[in-house]
């Protein structure tokens, strides 16, 4: 498929706008699929085309979703998935080969671990560990959100009020 068809696909099946300029831009591709970036007046967006036979399982897409999200709430920068139209995570490709995926294009950039803004306590270390120890606090084994006024990081207590 050609990239305008594909961009015109995207445009109409995930309710994108119609009337600004888009660009699509082929990225990395490897075993199981492609990212391409896609432009659409100011916004950016990822397109993942995954070339399984078959959709990931629904269960698999909800709990991406609800992880991703639980990670934002905890100040990790993540790029978020978004809906088609008819409310689908994975959508099939035009003709039938492959499924598609719309994310959020996120600019990945150096780490300053010296940061004084990196989410959570002074405690954890390395301090990396921060936005995956927010996020942990944030989440039961079971995957039911549950909010804790304090966690401990490597026998130290640290108190929070709300996520950043």
């Amino acid at each position: 498929m050609c990239a305008d068809d594909l961009t015109e696909y995207v445009r109409a099946t995930f309710a994108l706008d119609a009337a600004a300029p888009a660009a699509l831009m082929p990225g990395a591709r490897g075993a199981l699929g492609q990212i391409s970036r896609l432009e659409i007046g100011s916004r950016r967006y990822a397109v993942k085309e995954l070339f399984d036979d078959e959709a990931p399982a629904a269960a698999l897409i909800a709990a991406e979703v609800e992880f991703t999200a639980l990670a934002a709430a905890a100040g990790v920068r993540v790029a978020a998935s978004h809906p088609a139209a008819d409310g689908r995570y994975v959508v099939p490709m035009p003709g039938g080969s492959g499924w598609l995926r719309l994310y959020d294009w996120l600019d990945a950039g150096p780490l300053d671990l010296g940061a004084d803004d990196l989410p959570l306590c002074a405690g954890c270390s390395p301090p990396t560990a921060r936005p995956a120890h927010r996020l942990a606090s944030l989440t039961t084994p079971s995957g039911s959100s549950s909010r804790r006024d304090s966690i401990s990081c490597a026998g130290r207590s640290a108190s929070r009020s709300t996520p950043r």
